[in-house]
């Protein structure tokens, strides 16, 4: 029975406990042990619902589809992703991070067995130099990517990783024919949809980012028109 824990505030004082049972039924919510609500079915679940957890706060749960195969779910407080939520940008730009340091990983091990090794089929399939400074490259991309949110770095990456399919279709000519690289060519492919979630997720995070600033602003233009006597008065109301 998966479970989720998640806080709504800053100062971790609303405590969001999120179980199901397969196949997304009977989703129960849990507010600071107290039930919130119930969903039992997922057709339920993927038309959303709404549930109030204080006078100013709303949280809508909806299953939504992620790369167009998968369903996940999705927690927003007042409009805004829950923190570590599934669909949150920034949560899925760590995702992103990981798989690209596990492409770093899988180049540095191959680059240095063809270094170490010497064996004529990696020479072939140009393993060696090429793969340790791809994994360079990507390193640093990715870290650029995670720190700073950009798109310059998520792109690039991408156009790598389509940039050594196309090179890979180009040498199957030269491959061996004991050698079949259909299946690595099919994997970086699937590899390069799954990267594409890190350009929406810093779209998703830019825009989440500029309604933040907006509301910021809208609320200190309040605060400026209001004069300073009936602000005290609404501090204590």
């Amino acid at each position: 029975m998966p479970r989720r824990i998640y806080t709504l505030d800053k100062e971790e004082k609303q405590i969001l406990v999120v179980s199901w049972k397969r196949n997304y039924r009977n989703l129960d919510l849990m507010l600071n042990n107290k039930i919130l609500g119930t969903i039992s079915s997922k057709q339920e679940l993927i038309r959303g619902r709404e549930f109030g957890i204080s006078h100013d706060k709303v949280l809508t749960v909806r299953l939504v589809k992620d790369m167009y195969l998968f369903h996940i779910l999705e927690l927003k407080v007042n409009g805004y992703p829950v923190e570590n939520s599934m669909t949150h940008p920034v949560k899925k730009l760590h995702e992103v991070f990981f798989l690209i340091m596990f492409i770093v990983a899988v180049n540095l091990i191959f680059g240095l067995l063809g270094l170490i090794t010497d064996t004529d089929l990696f020479k072939r399939l140009g393993i060696g130099y090429w793969n340790i400074i791809y994994a360079g490259i990507f390193t640093i991309l990715g870290i650029i990517m995670k720190e700073n949110k950009s798109m310059f770095a998520m792109i690039s990456v991408i156009i790598l990783m389509i940039a050594d399919i196309v090179f890979s279709f180009l040498f199957i000519k030269e491959v061996p024919e004991h050698v079949n690289p259909f299946g690595a060519i099919l994997v970086k492919s699937f590899l390069v949809l799954y990267l594409m979630r890190g350009v929406n997720a810093i779209i998703e995070y830019r825009k989440i980012e500029q309604m933040r600033a907006l509301q910021s602003r809208a609320e200190l233009e309040k605060m400026e028109r209001t004069p300073p006597s009936q602000q005290v008065t609404e501090d204590h109301s």
